[in-house]
């Protein structure tokens, strides 16, 4: 997982973005207030949140959706409903 925020941290310094900041933590912390949370530790810090939570899949692949318990797939949401709360915790008022 760490090569992947290094190839975003060069991606972006290629592009020339400023504004992407890429580091590797637990994202449910962001925002928390919490030191674990690093660079991401100060709610209400961005203006905007690009958030891409894992999916259970079901969509993509049916075939699956027999494979997944209901405890599986409510574990997904819960996960889910952590990273937009954690997001939420991330935006400046307005």
């Amino acid at each position: 997982v760490a090569h992947k925020v290094q190839q975003i941290r060069e991606l972006a310094t290629r592009l020339g973005l400023q504004s992407v900041h890429a580091q590797l933590m637990d994202a449910r912390l962001a925002g928390s207030g919490q030191a674990e949370a690093g660079e991401l530790a100060e709610p209400r810090s961005c203006h905007a949140v690009l958030l891409d939570p894992p999916c259970s899949g079901l969509g993509q692949r049916p075939r699956f959706a027999d494979l997944r318990s209901a405890k599986e797939l409510r574990a997904c949401a819960e996960y889910q409903h952590a990273l937009l709360d954690a997001a939420v915790r991330l935006l400046r008022p307005g």
